[in-house]
């Protein structure tokens, strides 16, 4: 199976499994946000937040957590965290579609999820 295979099956379960329409407020969107789906993959947060330092490091216009926020969603409104996971994958997927990736310390990310890792890299320990 490819990688990137894997990737959109795992992002449909996890949207299917994230249920809910409980709309977010801006702290928990960016959680949310800070919450790649490679994490649930790899199960290692070490890896995946130095992936994020290095995306920091190669992009530095994006080394802030409201960039790369609106970087992965854009100006949307609060929306439901099934839409919000919805949303990301798709956008993952496009990633890749269309050649927009990352390639960080031999991994190949789609831009989306690079982001993501970065902000995962932002947050506290």
């Amino acid at each position: 199976m490819k990688r990137r295979d894997f990737i959109e099956i795992a992002a449909a379960g996890a949207a299917g499994l994230a249920g809910g329409s409980t709309m977010f407020g801006a702290e928990s969107d960016v959680a949310a946000l800070a919450r790649p789906q490679l994490l649930d993959i790899l199960r290692d947060e070490d890896l995946v937040c130095d992936l994020g330092r290095r995306y920091r490091e190669t992009v530095p216009a994006e080394d802030n957590a409201d960039v790369l926020a609106h970087a992965i969603v854009g100006g949307s409104a609060a929306m439901p965290q099934a839409s919000l996971c919805a949303r990301i994958a798709e956008q993952v997927r496009r990633d890749f579609a269309h050649g927009r990736t990352v390639t960080l310390n031999g991994w190949v990310l789609a831009a989306t999820e690079a982001r993501q890792c970065a902000l995962l890299s932002l947050s506290p320990a």
